[in-house]
């Protein structure tokens, strides 16, 4: 799907971040909605906006000075469905401490980065939305479903989001007492390296 969009020269992944933009997760909610059972909704639904001058992650592990010249734009969109607060627990790095954190959709206190979309990446995080679709969705998630996010929202009426590179709390007594419609894993393929997250 993504190949398609890329070859007819669509900006479906940044030049200098390794995650695929907001139009590229459109286009894998798109698909979503063909082997889901859910309807996308149409891009025209949506009011577009943009942050310029975003300088990613592959910018800044290379340190390729050259690339400052190449800047990339986040696009979003947002409508009155996917616009939405959300309730985040975060546990957080250091053992034993937790705190909760009402996060935003779009947060554009943080600037050009991809951290605006959900607050970055976040180990636990419920989404009540307005969707007309009464189902939720359970998703065990990396960075790249935080771009994803906005789109599903619009999808499902609740989401529970699961980053098992940090949640470490049972994601069994979750599915024990929380009724589930539909399970997603969503993980880019370099993720197969990370031995402790595979694990």
């Amino acid at each position: 799907t993504l190949m398609e969009h890329f070859n007819n020269g669509e900006y479906v992944y940044f030049r200098t971040d390794h995650h695929w933009t907001t139009l590229g997760a459109y286009y894998a909610y798109r698909k979503m909605g063909e082997d889901m059972g859910f309807t996308p909704m149409e891009l025209s639904e949506f009011q577009k906006d943009e942050v310029p001058d975003f300088l990613g992650y592959l910018y800044s592990q290379a340190e390729a000075t050259s690339l400052q010249s190449h800047k990339d734009t986040i696009e979003y969109y947002k409508n009155a469905v996917n616009d939405i607060p959300f309730k985040c627990v975060t546990y957080s790095y250091i053992p034993g401490e937790e705190f909760v954190y009402s996060g935003k959709t779009f947060d554009l206190s943080l600037g050009a980065t991809y951290n605006m979309f959900m607050g970055g990446d976040q180990p636990y995080i419920e989404i009540d939305s307005a969707s007309p679709n009464a189902r939720t969705l359970l998703m065990i998630k990396d960075s790249y479903s935080n771009a994803l996010l906005p789109w599903l929202a619009c999808a499902y009426n609740k989401i529970i989001v699961i980053d098992a590179r940090t949640f470490d709390q049972s994601v069994t007594n979750i599915l024990n007492t929380i009724p589930i419609d539909d399970f997603l894993i969503t993980n880019y393929i370099i993720g197969t390296n990370f031995r402790d997250y595979i694990q």
